[in-house]
């Protein structure tokens, strides 16, 4: 068997997260009928993005320990007390500017055993949050030196050591970076440790490193679940790649107990309240364990395979959950090889299952289906006290009060993702948010449930309601976890606001107040690029999408004047970046494949404004892949070619009046 025992542990900085926005109003939103790119393509653009970023422009790869090299690097930089030039008297204090009506992914929940009010949540790029009143306000908890990527928590259910909480990190699933690198790695959130506290989720200490942050090298790059059993409070945690790890007593080692190294791509593990295990182990290479659903009645040490026929053996992520009320019974979510969802109730006494496949829901249209985009965004769980309820996620969340013997086909049960009343669209459900990650009950109300996912943290109060627009109470309330690809300010001297493109969250508008809440949604989708000028303001969602506002007169964008980018550009990127002339907000430059597209009138609402400039790219298969106008001389302009060849930058004089 592998052995795992603490690393030496290094200084970890954190890489910067977005400080944004508030003031209540109207503001203007952008239907989200209108984002129409099928959200398991925006998930492969956006890795091809990321890729592009991060990568080695002229290797194509990301390099190997990487990230070791560029903290050593900075380690050895002149310090200049806070963020200013070196050298410089000038130095700068940074706070928190919101959203804080806003969250981000969110794949990890748990509630303390001892007092059903303490909530504990980790951000897949915000580290671990605790709030004290059922998810009212929040604070951060884990070191902001550590740059967690958390995806599961757990805490010690058993009485005398409920103090005790684990955490661990790294997402595997769909992460919005995970285009290939050097070695066959990835770009994405490697896990960073498993993470541990003895003072009630309060303070929190890396146990065991990762290792390399650029490669896939240790147990606990990839750690999709920790599970502690409630009557030896050994700790349990799935290990993707490597399949299920148990701990000593005291959970200074693990041993591998079920599975291999590179032997199975997903697992999940969980604990029954008798102490029982059980685990699923998704489709490997070879591997020395049959993929499968699994049970252990003597704390991991051996392991029976359920050989339902009905269950299959060849899958790739699972999800379990055991109904607390009949222990017995166990529910089983997989993507199949093929990419579809599949559900299985299992009888663990009698090794029998009963394929519920044909009662997952399908409403039809474009997002009224069970989508679990891959592997990306899947959960389950059962009621405490009712073995028949279930809760079920994809994009959507979804109800069974039967479970799953019949269909879900009721709009009544179609509770969470995108509204249910509009099956053809991508409006989102009042309060809620599609792409769904974790769902908990809340043990001393079982009608009480919190749910996770890429829109943060909701509340149902009493999820058995059955009404066609389920109630939510969302709970991002300095929550603040939401990540963002770019952000503008004002232009003029003492202005204040701001607002930005965030993953799956739009375009949020703040102005200066004391709440810093978004005043609203300006793009919706993923919101990119954006820019704001001192007579329109422009916003962008994914695949190059630009729309345009006006400025009301307390300087907030107004009312929508329309889209801007050109009809004629076929080759944007996922976050496809634009630039606009800092004295002249009716001049933009977009690029697109290897060229770049020019319009001095964006006041005009006529697409004949756009003209395309000569190609820019003197090598093929470069694309312009960044576009800047000098603020000093706005008719000169530099733009970024990357692609198969070596990167270049190419500066125009005279792009104002540069002929196409």
């Amino acid at each position: 068997m592998t052995h795992i025992r603490p690393l030496a542990l290094s200084l970890c900085l954190v890489g910067a997260a977005v400080l944004l926005f508030s003031v209540r109003s109207e503001s203007p939103s952008i239907s989200a009928k209108d984002v129409k790119m099928p959200r398991v393509e925006r998930k492969a653009a956006r890795n091809a993005y990321f890729n592009k970023i991060l990568r080695d422009p002229a290797t194509g790869k990301i390099p190997a320990g990487i990230r070791v090299d560029e903290l050593s690097h900075a380690a050895g930089l002149p310090q200049a007390g806070g963020f200013g030039k070196i050298g410089s008297a000038v130095s700068y204090d940074w706070e928190s500017y919101g959203p804080n009506d806003i969250g981000g992914r969110t794949r990890a929940l748990a509630i303390d055993a001892g007092n059903s009010a303490t909530i504990v949540a980790g951000g897949v790029s915000g580290g671990i949050w605790k709030s004290t009143d059922r998810g009212a306000t929040w604070r951060k908890v884990s070191d902001p030196a550590d740059a967690i990527a958390v995806t599961s928590l757990a805490q010690d259910p058993r009485a005398g050591h409920q103090n005790k909480w684990y955490a661990v990190t790294g997402e595997r699933a769909g992460n919005s970076a995970s285009a290939f690198g050097a070695f066959g790695t990835n770009a994405s959130s490697y896990g960073s440790g498993f993470f541990v506290s003895t003072d009630n989720a309060e303070t929190w200490t890396r146990r065991f490193d990762a290792g390399n942050n650029t490669r896939f090298d240790t147990f606990f790059d990839y750690g999709a679940r920790v599970a502690v059993s409630p009557t030896s409070g050994t700790v349990f945690v799935c290990a993707n790649a490597f399949g299920i790890l148990r701990s000593n007593a005291d959970v200074t080692d693990f041993t591998a107990v079920l599975g291999g190294a590179n032997q199975h791509s997903y697992c999940d593990v969980q604990a029954g309240s008798d102490g029982r295990i059980v685990a699923a182990l998704g489709a490997g290479n070879a591997p020395t364990n049959v993929p499968g659903l699994y049970r252990s009645t003597d704390d991991g040490s051996n392991w029976t395979r359920i050989a339902a026929t009905t269950l299959p053996s060849d899958f790739n992520r699972p999800v379990i959950a055991i109904a607390p009320s009949n222990l017995d019974r166990v529910y089983m979510l997989v993507v199949t090889s093929s990419g579809a969802p599949a559900v299985y109730d299992v009888n663990m006494s009698t090794s029998t299952a009963v394929d519920r496949t044909s009662s997952l829901p399908n409403f039809g249209g474009d997002t009224g289906t069970l989508d679990t985009q891959g592997n990306y965004n899947l959960t389950l769980a059962v009621k405490p006290d009712n073995e028949n309820f279930v809760v079920i996620g994809g994009t959507n969340l979804y109800r069974t009060f039967d479970g799953f013997a019949t269909p879900i086909s009721n709009r009544g049960n179609w509770i969470n993702g995108y509204a249910s009343g509009e099956n053809d669209g991508f409006a989102q459900y009042r309060n809620g948010h599609p792409d769904q990650h974790v769902a908990v009950f809340d043990p001393s109300d079982p009608k009480r449930m919190y749910l996770g996912n890429d829109g943060g943290i909701q509340r149902a109060d009493d999820i058995m309601l059955f009404r066609n627009t389920f109630p939510w109470v969302s709970l991002n309330n300095r929550y603040n976890v939401t990540q963002f690809y770019h952000v503008s300010i004002p232009p003029g001297a003492g202005e204040m606001g701001a607002f930005g493109g965030a993953q799956d969250n739009g375009t949020p508008l703040i102005a200066n107040g004391t709440d810093l809440a978004s005043l609203g949604d300006i793009s919706s989708g993923d919101g990119a690029y954006t820019y704001w000028g001192g007579t329109f303001v422009y916003t962008s969602s994914q695949g190059g999408t630009v729309n345009k506002f006006s400025l009301n007169g307390d300087n907030l964008p107004n009312s929508f004047q329309g889209r801007v980018s050109p009809t004629g550009a076929d080759e944007q990127q996922f976050i496809h970046p634009f630039d606009v002339d800092p004295t002249d907000d009716r001049t933009m430059y977009y690029p697109d494949g290897d060229s770049l597209w020019r319009n001095t009138s964006l006041h005009v609402p006529n697409d004949a404004n756009w003209v395309k400039l000569a190609t820019a790219a003197t090598l093929d298969r470069e694309e312009v892949t960044a576009v800047a106008v000098a603020p000093s001389m706005p008719s000169r302009v530099y733009y970024g070619l990357a692609g198969d060849f070596e990167p270049q930058v190419v500066r125009i004089d005279n792009a104002n009046t540069a002929a196409t």
